[in-house]
């Protein structure tokens, strides 16, 4: 089956590329490109979606996604703008868009096209140019190419409703990274109803290794203004800690940097997991990002240097094309309550097992709690469906966190999967009001120094005064 059909069968496990290896095009190299490329396919991706905040990629990196069997989605490079209606410009971005499906047509990764990023946005898109010129690309582009086209990411804004387009296409999942805390990762992902998810936002910092290159050291630890200097939004890792663990992991900066990569797994965990066990009422969806093409503290689970994050694992994990998946509704159980979950396997591949041996267990302390099961079950090609319920009650004096382990066997008892959660024992509203009131704090400080360094560091600010 050629790479074109696979793609029209399977769901999207994508990832945003997050642009070329360096923003210098002379720092790039063959090396850089087949090393990236070949995390990617590690970490169980199937498509790559380059947006339009970068140019389409160079001839080698499609070549070796052609070798790899990753397939690619291509954004024209039309992002967040609203674009004028004279017929001058409209022939430039035609001019520019068949040249580019003309360099990469041939490339059998090339699966999708696209007209815009974030381009029904806003008021001001509503009234430019941009619904008609995203039409006449895709109605051009027919004469050069057969591989579908859709105008724009995402389709299901406020503003694109107000242009025409419906509530459930498709949207871009970032408001609970962006929210820094104002809804929790089980209230914000499974809310979200629709086709395909183009982009889903989290973050986290670069192994200290990583950081040690571009923050001077007298900023590493404390957090310096060079922290902020680099993009990393500090109340939101801050927050996201404190969601994940009950924590904000600031005793040292080792705690910290690996709380927040696995803060960043897990958020990828659940809402991946959320919209895979949706198909096929849901398509895709896309990481963001994978790769990031600065040195920053931002959202690659590869970063800049080509290392790798904890997250990365996370995201390998929770891809693998044969899935077992728990279904949960939050994330904090009081003690002596009772946890339950659902017990999904998601296949995408393009066959179907039989006699396959499901097996659960919940662990607490490290411990077997006696909660365990198995179950013999066929899984059919392209599928998800739920095969078993889990519950556990936890004791009165419970404390701290405890583990549910999944594990998919072949009739030989060989591992053909696994997956694990670690759940927190805690009250959920107090957790959020805790959450809900470091917000405030956050809130309170943007408010009064803006979208600057001295929100972060508001002594900065005061010795300025002086």
């Amino acid at each position: 089956m050629d790479i074109y059909h696979q793609w029209q069968q399977a769901l999207l496990r994508s990832a945003c590329w997050g642009g070329q290896p360096s923003f210098f095009y002379g720092r790039n190299s063959l090396k850089k490109y087949e090393d990236r490329l070949a995390m990617v396919k590690e970490a169980n991706i199937n498509n790559l979606r380059i947006f339009g905040w970068h140019p389409p990629e160079v001839p080698d990196f499609y070549r070796i996604c052609d070798e790899l069997g990753i397939t690619v989605w291509t954004n024209f490079t039309l992002a967040t703008q609203a674009y004028p209606k004279e017929q001058a410009f409209v022939d430039g971005v035609l001019h520019e868009c068949v040249a580019t499906v003309k360099e990469r047509r041939n490339h059998p990764s090339q699966i999708f096209w696209m007209g815009g990023e974030e381009v029904f946005f806003s008021g001001a898109h509503e009234e430019s140019g941009n619904k008609q010129l995203m039409q006449v690309i895709g109605e051009t582009l027919k004469g050069y190419t057969n591989i579908p086209y859709g105008l724009a990411s995402p389709l299901s804004s406020e503003s694109a409703q107000n242009m025409g387009f419906g509530p459930n296409e498709s949207m871009h999942a970032n408001e609970h990274y962006y929210q820094g805390g104002k809804e929790y990762m089980e209230e914000y992902y499974p809310s979200l109803d629709c086709a395909i998810i183009p982009e889903l936002t989290a973050a986290s910092a670069p192994n200290i290794e990583s950081l040690k290159k571009f923050i001077p050291a007298d900023e590493l630890w404390p957090m310096g203004p060079s922290w902020a200097y680099h993009w990393a939004d500090i109340d939101m890792l801050i927050n996201l800690n404190y969601e994940v663990f009950g924590d904000y992991k600031m005793d040292s900066l080792e705690e910290f940097v690996e709380a927040t990569q696995i803060a960043q797994g897990t958020v990828i965990q659940f809402a991946l997991e959320t919209y895979r066990r949706r198909k096929p009422k849901m398509s895709g969806v896309a990481i963001c990002h994978f790769i990031t093409h600065v040195p920053d503290i931002k959202w690659g689970v590869v970063d800049y240097y080509g290392k790798k994050k904890t997250s990365f694992d996370w995201l390998k994990r929770t891809y693998q094309p044969l899935l077992p998946s728990l279904h949960f509704d939050k994330r904090r159980w009081d003690a002596g309550s009772e946890f339950k979950g659902g017990i999904w396997i998601v296949n995408d591949y393009q066959y179907e097992y039989s006699n396959l041996t499901l097996e659960w267990k919940v662990l607490y302390e490290g411990q077997e709690t006696g909660v365990a099961g198995s179950k013999q079950v066929d899984v059919a090609l392209d599928s998800s469906e739920q095969f078993a319920e889990i519950s556990w009650t936890l004791p009165n004096n419970a404390f701290g966190s405890f583990e549910v382990e999944l594990v998919i066997k072949d009739e030989d008892g060989n591992v053909l999967s696994e997956n694990a959660y670690e759940l927190l024992v805690g009250n959920q509203q107090a957790a959020k009001a805790q959450s809900l009131a470091y917000l405030a704090e956050a809130q309170a400080r943007l408010d009064k120094y803006g979208h600057s360094v001295y929100r972060y560091f508001p002594e900065m600010w005061e010795e300025l005064e002086e």
